[in-house]
């Protein structure tokens, strides 16, 4: 193993593309920078360093630079006599870049870069793992921040600073073809055309063209924030085909939508999508979205989610559990679609839009806030709260619904659907219509008022 170690201040200025510290290697290899680097040329690698096996860059101090581009770099791999060396594109100003075994940056201090559709640091390994660790303040004008990726392993971000990017995909762009971990603790900002602030995704762009290489089927992504995003597109995007997991417990201010979870497979049904939102999260276009073909998804909700938009709260064809906690602030629809889904909402808790389970036999608790709630097909059981809670009813709402806890002098039933009947059966009242009906258990009145409009 090769250890390379430079300190001190550099100034470099050339009319073409320029190197700083570090080269291409057959073993092992670290690199050491402790101190200052300015660099006024078209093209430019600040501290970086490609290897056959491991690469190790470690970064203390300061580095800006005027480049628009990185460089394509010769990879050091054995080819067969009169074979062409391969070359793959480094768009980082700090890099680190391994074919047979991992790829590590750790950086500590104050980075900017203007390189078209790159950023400042960038961690890249073919075989193995991709690990950055950065802290400080990075800044690119023109494209990403920071980049990990793992063509075949698992890819490793944990950020604390400020990060800015004013241009391409996202901020933080994690891509591990088998798992993707990102811990940030950061302030980030972005600009530009729609730039999310963490992209956490199991399929890896190997051209660094922006198409990516599909997902493994057991590919997993998990993302914690802590920090603040502040971004012009979503603010966490998370895409794998078995478990993603995001909790955050710091502030997201997305013009996009909040969090967006996908399973990117979209037709085997298995995967898993949980989020843990503890913070305050506002999403311009969508709060929590998740789409995809998931098996299951549970979202548990003890802070703030503001829609926009869009709603609030959205699922796609999963067996969704949604549990929004006392204290907690929801502006917007909650919006489950397909699945048997349990939505429970704690007494103190606000749900400032409507509660749409869609189809599938679902089960909603409601709290004391008092609630807005959208009856769907299925064999749906509904428990109302201790506030003033609406039950509506429109063309295409089949099933057989139960309703506990309905209260004549508080509660309101509207229905759209056409004629409805109304029977008293034993010390219930059972109300039908032409595609389903609705059973008030505990309830016998002839005399509900079934004539009222709906109520937004």
């Amino acid at each position: 193993m090769a250890t390379f170690s430079r300190a001190g201040v550099f100034n470099y200025n050339a009319n073409s593309f320029l190197w700083g510290f570090g080269g291409t290697y057959e073993t092992a290899t670290t690199l050491n920078f402790l101190g200052s680097m300015t660099i006024d040329a078209p093209a430019a690698l600040a501290v970086a360093a490609v290897s056959l096996e491991s690469a190790t860059v470690n970064v203390t101090g300061t580095i800006s630079s005027t480049a628009r581009s990185g460089a394509i770099v010769t990879l050091p791999v054995p080819v067969p006599p009169g074979e062409p060396q391969p070359a793959g594109p480094v768009d980082e100003l700090i890099a680190a870049g391994a074919i047979l075994g991992d790829a590590r940056v750790t950086f500590a201090g104050s980075v900017r870069a203007q390189i078209e559709g790159g950023g400042t640091i960038g961690a890249f390994s073919a075989l193995a793992d991709a690990y950055v660790t950065a802290t400080g303040v990075m800044i690119s004008e023109r494209g990403f921040a920071l980049r990990t990726q793992a063509a075949s392993g698992d890819a490793h971000s944990v950020t604390n600073g400020l990060i800015e990017a004013r241009g391409g995909e996202c901020a933080i762009m994690v891509e591990g073809r088998e798992n993707s971990f990102v811990t940030n603790r950061a302030a980030v900002l972005t600009g530009g055309d729609h730039v999310d602030g963490i992209l956490a995704t199991a399929r890896v762009d190997l051209t660094f063209s922006g198409d990516r290489v599909a997902a493994l089927a057991n590919s997993n992504v998990t993302v914690t924030n802590s920090g603040a995003l502040c971004t012009s597109g979503d603010g966490i995007r998370a895409e794998a085909q078995s478990t993603i997991e995001i909790r955050n417990t710091g502030r997201i201010d997305a013009d996009g939508i909040g969090i967006h979870v996908r399973d990117i497979d979209g037709s085997d049904g298995i995967g898993r999508a949980i989020i843990h939102q503890k913070g305050l999260l506002e999403g311009a276009t969508g709060g929590t979205i998740v789409t995809g073909d998931f098996a299951t998804t549970t979202i548990d909700v003890s802070g703030v989610v503001k829609g926009g938009s869009g709603a609030a709260i959205s699922t796609d064809a999963s067996n969704d559990s949604i549990h929004v906690r006392s204290g907690s602030k929801i502006f917007g629809d909650i919006l489950t679609g397909a699945g048997n889904d349990v939505i429970r909402i704690d007494n103190g808790a606000q749900v400032y839009g409507v509660i749409d389970t869609g189809s599938g036999n679902d089960t909603v608790f409601l709290g004391n806030a008092g609630y807005v709630v959208n009856g769907g097909a299925g064999d749906d059981i509904y428990y109302a709260g201790s506030g003033r809670d609406v039950f509506r009813y429109s063309a295409g709402d089949g099933g057989h619904d139960l309703l506990f806890g309905f209260d004549l002098r508080r509660d309101v039933l509207a229905f759209d659907v056409g004629p409805v009947d109304i029977h008293i059966t034993g010390r219930d009242t059972l109300i039908t219509w032409s595609e389903g009906s609705l059973r008030l258990v505990g309830v016998a009145s002839p005399d509900l008022d079934l004539s009222g409009a709906w109520i937004a």
